[in-house]
């Protein structure tokens, strides 16, 4: 809305007063001018032709007059295009969408958030608020209010969107308990359905309502995960308003954030979906972890990636020719249909496939090795190669020594026949597997038989070895392993003379699970929960899990995106189960186009002219001055160099007395904070320039702070945060240095300063916070410059263990790590270490939130784990305070028996 409007228009009242100030202008004018007066020129300059003035001139009172105009006027408020406020008298309710769907410009959320607490400060009322999502400790929608303006911008402040959907229902019930004279604002996210609908019906109730929307400036995206099972997967992209043509780049994105590619994907028309298929090449597509829509970053507008994306190359040893013909004769043939959808897959003979890299061989019973191939086939299994062999007459017909010692269990001469005319047994069915097994949890067809098999010999391993088996016990699939590899074989054929097992979708399964197993995957087979190892926030990017966050369930179809179940990885780094939005969330519909809203992007922005006002006044202001020096007579060369000479000397003196006061104070404090400093115990954390990594560090170790002074005599000791270039480390006994491989090099002053703290008896407490998942930091980078002293793992009868609490371990976060520590005969102070190394993520452990509940879970001991952790945490600051005291205390005995005469 365009004109212009006074935040206090009374001042205006002040423009009276300028005729007042006129007339005091005009009866001072500038002083009159001096003339030098020599005698030896006494008769040149006797008679002066530039005349005094005996009043100030029309045009300077003019610029006077203005300069007062503009200071008024600018103390009035003025504002350019103020935004329309609505005509009601009661309280302001504040209704504000902080979902997934909001993060994507969420800057912009955040400027008319505060526009819309501006006007309320405008116009003196009082604001009740309510976000419509819940937050990561997964607590009730609440109304918070009546609240102050100032007590609700600082709500903003802190507000952010979160990467589930909001709960409109919820809210829909709270706005029930207020009064209907109210004046509701909803911000919202643009997302339309039913328990929007529902939402904006209830707000028709209240005596005035806005409905603040962007869906069609700012468009709304959802970004789906390719399908994994099939040999050409497609991107789905949705968006919620079918709004002309569009393209969108989607950018592949590897482990370490680079750009592997950019796939355009089109929009028609009035198309609310739309798929692009992918043609990555094999090598770059088993790079990528995460698919990202090139704009405004957002949950919804990425997908993570796990080991199920990636396909593997796998080489079938046998004739292309025959491959060609696809003969249902052909063990070639059910292998290619089971496998094409998920791996890459080379027919070949041994030799050509040995040449090039793969991740699993299969050999079918037709296939004749001869001695040679054999003994490249052992080697190449024992390097890391998974070998899937089916077995057959001419299998269990050999007697070479080789194809034994690849063979996973010694097999019987001949094979067995069921359900043939001159058999007594009938056709087996498949037998569950076990919990042990790689095929747990597959689900077996009851008319899968088979009716002749390759029998074992009964052997002590056969059991072990056992991952499919009939209901009579004899196995189907046995496998062992080899070197770094694995050899599987299947009992029967490849072909559907034996059993229908080749022609059934388990046989797909199989065969699926095991090319998973042989590219590493952690999770083949897992049918348990798997715990949060890391979730995406609202913005796309991977955090460690909030504290309400519970393990992901085996069968993930049917789960709501929530809290608890955010999306994110799951399981551990070694191998996680991706859980993306797309795979959660219903496609985005849009608010109907009957609800009357406005955007965040207004056509004319509101801004503030006092500071412009202010400016220009002072300009005016400063050209006033120097016209009355021109005036005055002073703005020749040398009476201005005389005049400036003077006042530099009078700024000198001023400055000279400045700077010592200033000096004197300085010299005065700094004695006073090292007195503070060494007055109290302290502990210290790095500050690492990540903020989310620096506020669980202080955290942290205030919640340690409070249980040393809980448990201990210890007074609470203080916590701060230090920079390691330019702070002095001497008062703090123990420091905790959270290293991150996102951080910058030691510069030379940090490298200075740390090495004269441990040179002189310091303790760093150094957490790679890895959780026992060594190598994803690289210590060598993040302390390059330091001389650290050679490390052990910490003994069994170490002090550290034994200072305040008897402990076994060592646990943060996370347990089972190694814990490195300085050996007691290499330090130079009295045998206390000077360095602690350990992957556990203390800070994490004890971080708690502002309620005094814990941030984050402790995996995977939970809270008995974290009490250790504290135990810990408390043994650690005896220690860094009391050296070996302790330990001289438990040899006390000893010690007094040596020294008795």
């Amino acid at each position: 809305m365009g004109g212009i409007m006074f935040t206090a228009p009374w001042l205006l009242g002040f423009l009276l007063v300028l005729p007042i100030i006129w007339w005091l202008l005009r009866l001072i004018p500038p002083a009159p001018r001096q003339v030098s007066f020599p005698a030896i020129r006494l008769l040149q300059d006797l008679v002066t032709r530039q005349q005094t003035p005996a009043q100030t001139p029309w045009w300077l009172l003019a610029l006077r007059l203005l300069i007062a105009t503009l200071l008024i006027t600018a103390l009035a408020g003025p504002v350019l295009n103020p935004q329309a406020e609505i005509d009601a008298v009661g309280p302001l309710v504040v209704v504000i969408d902080n979902d997934w769907a909001a993060a994507r410009d969420w800057p912009a959320r955040q400027e008319k958030l505060q526009s819309v607490l501006q006007e309320a400060e405008r116009a003196n009322r009082q604001i009740y608020w309510l976000p419509t999502t819940r937050s990561s400790d997964d607590a009730p929608l609440v109304v918070t209010g009546p609240l102050s303006v100032a007590s609700a911008r600082a709500l903003a402040q802190r507000l952010q969107p979160q990467p589930w959907p909001a709960t409109w229902a919820e809210a829909t019930q709270l706005l029930d308990g207020l009064d209907d004279k109210s004046t509701v604002v909803w911000l919202t996210s643009g997302l339309g359905g039913q328990e929007a609908e529902m939402l904006a019906t209830k707000l028709q109730r209240f005596a005035a309502r806005r409905i603040i929307a962007d869906v069609r400036t700012t468009p709304l995206y959802l970004l789906t995960p390719p399908a994994s099972d099939t040999a050409q997967p497609s991107l789905a992209l949705y968006r919620a308003n079918a709004v002309g043509n569009a393209t969108i780049a989607v950018a592949a994105i590897g482990n370490n954030g680079e750009t592997l590619s950019q796939i355009p994907v089109r929009f028609g028309p009035d198309s609310t979906r739309t798929e692009q298929e992918l043609t990555l090449p094999l090598d770059i597509r088993n790079k990528v972890a995460r698919f990202e829509i090139i704009g405004p970053r957002s949950a919804a507008s990425t997908v993570l990636l796990d080991e199920s994306w990636r396909r593997r190359p796998v080489g079938l040893a046998g004739d292309p020719a025959e491959s060609a013909n696809q003969s249902l004769l052909s063990p070639l043939f059910y292998i290619e249909r089971a496998l094409k959808p998920y791996a890459d897959l080379q027919t070949n003979d041994l030799a050509t496939l040995l040449q090039k890299p793969q991740s699993a061989l299969i050999v079918t019973d037709q296939s004749l090795l001869t001695q040679q191939e054999l003994t490249r086939l052992q080697e190449w299994v024992r390097q890391g190669g998974m070998l899937i062999r089916f077995a057959g007459p001419k299998l269990a017909a050999t007697a070479m020594v080789a194809e034994q010692e690849l063979l996973p269990v010694p097999l019987r001469t001949g094979d067995r026949a069921m359900g043939g005319a001159l058999s007594w047994s009938v056709p087996q069915k498949l037998k569950p597997p076990a919990a042990s097994s790689p095929f747990h949890g597959l689900t077996l067809p009851p008319d899968v038989t088979v009716t002749r098999q390759v029998l074992a010999e009964p052997v002590a391993e056969l059991a072990e070895r056992t991952w499919l088996a009939l209901e009579d016990g004899t196995p189907l699939v046995t496998a062992k392993t080899l070197g770094l590899g694995t050899s599987v074989l299947f009992h029967i054929p490849a072909a559907a003379d034996w059993s229908n097992l080749p022609i059934s979708g388990l046989f797909v399964d199989l065969l699926r699970r095991l090319v998973e197993l042989s590219g590493g995957a952690a999770l083949a087979g897992q049918s348990e929960a798997l715990a949060p190892y890391r979730q995406l926030d609202a913005f796309g990017t991977l955090q460690p899990p909030a504290s309400a966050a519970e393990p992901l369930p085996a069968d993930i179809s049917q789960l709501s995106l929530s809290p608890r179940h955010p999306a994110g990885l799951y399981g551990t780094a070694a191998g996680a189960k991706a859980f993306n939005l797309g795979q959660a969330l219903s496609p985005p519909a849009a608010l109907p186009d009957n609800l009357v809203t406005e955007s965040y992007r207004s056509a004319a922005t509101e801004h503030n002219l006092q500071p412009w006002l202010l400016l220009l006044g002072f300009a005016l202001l400063l050209a006033d001055f120097f016209i009355s020096l021109h005036l005055r007579g002073l703005t020749s060369l040398t009476k201005f160099r005389n005049k400036a000479t003077q006042a530099l000397k009078k700024v000198a003196v001023i400055a000279v007395c400045v700077s010592t006061t200033l000096t004197a104070a300085e010299a005065a404090s700094a004695p006073q904070e090292a007195i503070e400093l060494s007055g109290q115990s302290s502990l210290a954390y790095v500050i690492t320039g990540n903020r989310f990594l620096d506020q669980v560090s202080e955290s942290g170790l205030k919640a340690l702070a409070v249980q040393l002074e809980r448990r201990t005599s210890l007074r609470q000791p203080a916590v701060t945060g230090v920079e390691l270039a330019r702070d002095e480390l001497s008062f703090f006994p123990l420091l905790y240095w959270p290293l991150d491989n996102s951080a910058p090099a030691l510069s030379d002053a940090a490298v200075r300063n740390v090495s004269h703290y441990l040179q002189h008896g310091g303790m760093i407490l150094f957490d790679t916070r890895e959780g026992g998942n060594s190598g994803q930091v690289d210590l060598r980078r993040v302390l390059n410059g330091l001389s650290l002293p050679p490390l052990v793992t910490l003994p069994d009868n170490h002090v550290l263990k034994r200072s305040f609490y008897l402990l076994d371990d060592a646990p943060g976060r996370y347990a089972g790590g190694t814990l490195w520590i300085e050996p007691a005969q290499n330090s130079a102070f009295d045998g206390v270490a000077t360095i602690i190394i350990g992957s556990h993520d203390w800070a994490g452990a004890w971080a708690m939130d502002r309620s005094g509940k814990p941030q984050f879970a402790c995996i995977p001991g939970g809270e008995t784990q974290r009490e250790y952790a504290f135990r810990f945490g408390i043994n650690l600051a005896i220690y860094a305070l009391t050296g070996n005291y302790k330990e001289d205390q438990l040899h006390a005995k000893a010690l007094l028996e040596r020294s008795a005469p």
